[in-house]
């Protein structure tokens, strides 16, 4: 494989780091999502885009400390879940991630995520505009007012899945549809998706053949609105995929959240791949033999509890 080139960030190029980072990408995620598609920029240019400041010696030191043994990746997996304590954050590490001595890590952590009351300043939860707030808000109420139970709805989510101490960082994207149903539409890939890619594996191939031969019935078609699928809404048309546009900035709109916890806990505690090979066989074991449709419908139900409390936040963000 060729080096990645390094190159200047075009607008079209910020858009896209701007939208991972509202979804819940750390900048460490996304400079890997960017060199995946063969383009080299620094960690600190991805922060210049999601408005951070520059990162500290101290936390670049523990980032690569953190790396060397394999957190990284969970404790980005952590930050990004919900809003917590400092001591919280903690016992959950120790539980999850089996970690013993942290007084290093939380001590540099809040330096970044923590303010002096104690709480994690997740990026999430400060950065929904008013805008999109008041769309929260909007589909929120219509959903409860007619007692919406996505019996029709099919989600959609991608993410990426590291072995961080390979040599090589092997990494997949998954791609998974869910529905009433169960386990829909998969595809595991390796690589960066760009609108073509995701056009003729991901609509063509995947979603339009599941939606006309296997869900059938009349559907309506949840994902998040990265750029990649607004340019390809011509495509998404013609493959008769009813995609419903939900509010931006909106993760606990999309109950696929909650699997990519479990998915990577049986990646990492259960099945363990030492390589690219056995980590593609984890992955699809987990969405072809364990998740089953009661699980999905157990994702989706958590909405239940998403739209009263975006109600209560007023459009903001739940933590949920």
């Amino acid at each position: 494989m060729s080096s990645p080139t390094t190159t200047s960030i075009t607008p079209e190029m910020s858009d896209w780091i701007r939208a991972l980072w509202i979804r819940g990408y750390s900048p460490w995620d996304i400079r890997t999502e960017l060199l995946l598609s063969g383009v080299n920029v620094s960690v600190g240019t991805v922060r210049r885009q999601c408005g951070l400041g520059p990162l500290s010696p101290v936390l670049k030191n523990l980032r690569e400390v953190l790396l060397n043994c394999g957190l990284l990746q969970d404790i980005h997996e952590l930050l990004r879940e919900e809003d917590m304590t400092v001591r919280e954050f903690q016992r959950r590490l120790q539980s999850s991630l089996q970690v013993q001595d942290l007084a290093a890590i939380i001590r540099h952590i809040a330096v970044e995520r923590w303010s002096s009351a104690g709480f994690l300043m997740f990026r999430i939860m400060s950065r929904i505009r008013e805008r999109n707030q008041a769309l929260r808000l909007s589909f929120a109420q219509h959903w409860l007012a007619v007692q919406d139970n996505f019996d029709d709805v099919i989600f959609s989510d991608k993410t990426t899945v590291v072995l961080p101490q390979t040599e090589d960082n092997v990494s997949l994207q998954v791609w998974v549809a869910i529905s009433r149903q169960g386990v829909g539409a998969l595809l595991v890939f390796e690589g960066y998706m760009d609108q073509q890619f995701y056009e003729e594996n991901i609509i063509k191939r995947c979603l339009g053949p599941y939606v006309r031969n296997i869900y059938k019935i009349p559907h309506r078609f949840f994902q998040d609105n990265d750029p990649i699928h607004q340019r390809a809404h011509e495509c998404i048309a013609e493959e008769r995929i009813n995609w419903v546009k939900t509010p931006a900035e909106s993760p606990d709109f999309n109950p696929l959240k909650l699997a990519w916890r479990s998915m990577k806990e049986f990646v990492r505690l259960e099945a363990k791949p030492r390589n690219k090979e056995e980590l593609l066989v984890a992955l699809t074991t987990f969405w072809e033999d364990r998740v089953t449709q009661s699980d999905c419908n157990k994702y989706i139900d958590h909405l239940h509890q998403v739209l009263p409390a975006v109600i209560e936040c007023n459009g903001g963000p739940t933590g949920l």
